[in-house]
Formats: structure tokens, sequence, C-alpha cells
């Protein structure tokens, strides 16, 4: 295995954390990525941060359950620093259904550089990709588990996978609620298939049925391209 892949091997990286209001066993699966570290952490100092400060979003209300907070006027068996409990108080009720459900993961060919001391390349020229990860969560559990990628060859550095030269999509249907009418479920099913899919268009497409769709739905078809989509 290689940190240089798009896959769930790579891309999913557990974080743990203690401290003060963060309960024993709690596990999060909202989906988080570098960018939020840095607005958890202030949000733990009691920083407050504009929307457009920072590009992640502070992940203390996960961590810290709203139940932490004490109740009005009581300060005598405070858990919670100050700057922790005026950091919660200051974001909106609906927090936890407004976080993201997927996120988007790039990575593109290094190649020989001074800086890993190497004589040849590390990886092969066709490993440029950019993808969309998408992720089923307590608060959004008919969200897709999904991934999207397009790969694309060179050694610049610099892809605009405006002709990727191959796609991969892998999708987990979501765990629908028994009152879902099979026409909701197989709308729900078409749009996580062909949100993202490209069109085939060449000789060299190939495509497999997805199988398991809820009865009443008509067959779909999960397709995975080589070649151009134009």
């Amino acid at each position: 295995m290689d940190k240089r892949n798009v896959y769930d091997f790579d891309i999913r990286i557990h974080l743990t954390a203690m401290g003060p209001g963060i309960r024993a066993g709690t596990i999060v699966d909202a989906p988080a990525t570098n960018v939020d570290l840095a607005p958890t952490l202030l949000g733990l100092a009691g920083i407050q941060l504009a929307a457009d400060d920072v590009d992640g979003k502070s992940l203390v209300p996960f961590l810290v359950p709203q139940s932490s907070l004490p109740a009005a006027g009581r300060r005598g068996d405070m858990v919670l620093p100050l700057s922790v409990e005026h950091h919660l108080h200051s974001l909106p009720g609906d927090y936890h259904s407004q976080w993201r459900t997927s996120v988007f993961i790039e990575y593109y060919y290094v190649g020989i550089t001074p800086q890993c001391d190497q004589g040849v390349p590390i990886e092969e020229p066709d490993n440029n990709f950019i993808a969309v990860r998408s992720f089923p969560t307590a608060e959004n559990p008919l969200v897709p588990d999904r991934l999207y990628a397009e790969f694309d060859n060179g050694t610049t550095g610099f892809m605009t996978f405006e002709r990727p030269q191959f796609y991969e999509l892998f999708v987990q249907p979501p765990l629908l609620p028994k009152a879902t009418t099979p026409s909701i479920a197989c709308g729900i099913l078409s749009h996580l298939i062909f949100t993202h899919a490209p069109q085939p268009n060449s000789p060299t497409a190939t495509s497999t049925q997805m199988n398991g769709l809820p009865h009443g739905c008509t067959d779909r078809w999960l397709v995975s391209c080589t070649g151009d989509r134009s």
C-alpha cells in the first residue's frame, strides 16, 4: 500500500482526541480533513473566526456534546474551560446537520526532486488524480457511500483533467428507510450513479451491472471508462 493512493486505506486516517468534555469511547463519523484542525484548535482556545477566515470548520461540537455545557448560572461543577464554552455557544444549533458529507481529494505526480534525494522517479506518471469521496453519517444517512475519481497521465504536476485517461466509481447504496417507496429509492440510486459518471462513447468503455437494487427499479449500470469522454 502507498500513501499516494485515492482509496480508503490511504485517505481514512483516525484522529484521536482527549480532554475536558470529551467522553471516552466517543466515535465521530463526520468526514474531516486537515483544514479542520486549525479552526478546531482555535475554537478550543476561544478564538472566534469569520466563516471566510479559514477553509475548514471546527470539530469541537462533535468532540464535546452540548450536554457538557453547564446549566445557566452554574459553574461549581464546570469541567469545560470558558474558552470552549464560549466557542460552543457561538455556533448555530443545526451545526451537525450542516456539516459536509463529502471531501475533495487530489494528487499530482512528484517525479525526481532534490528534496527527496532520489535519482529515479518514485511513481508512475499516470497517478495524477482528483476525486470526491462521500460518506453517510448519522445526521445524513441517505448520502451514498461513494468514491468517484478521475486519473490522468503527465509529469508536470499541473494537470487540468480536461480529458482524463481513466475514471473510477465505487458505490455502496445508502441504507434506505423502510418507508421509502421504490420510485424514491430508484431516484436516489440513479442520482448517485450518474451525477458524476461520464457518458461512455468509445469502444474501450466497459460496463458492470450494479446488483441489489430495490424492488421495482429498472436496471442501472455502473460505468468504468478509459479514453476520451468528449
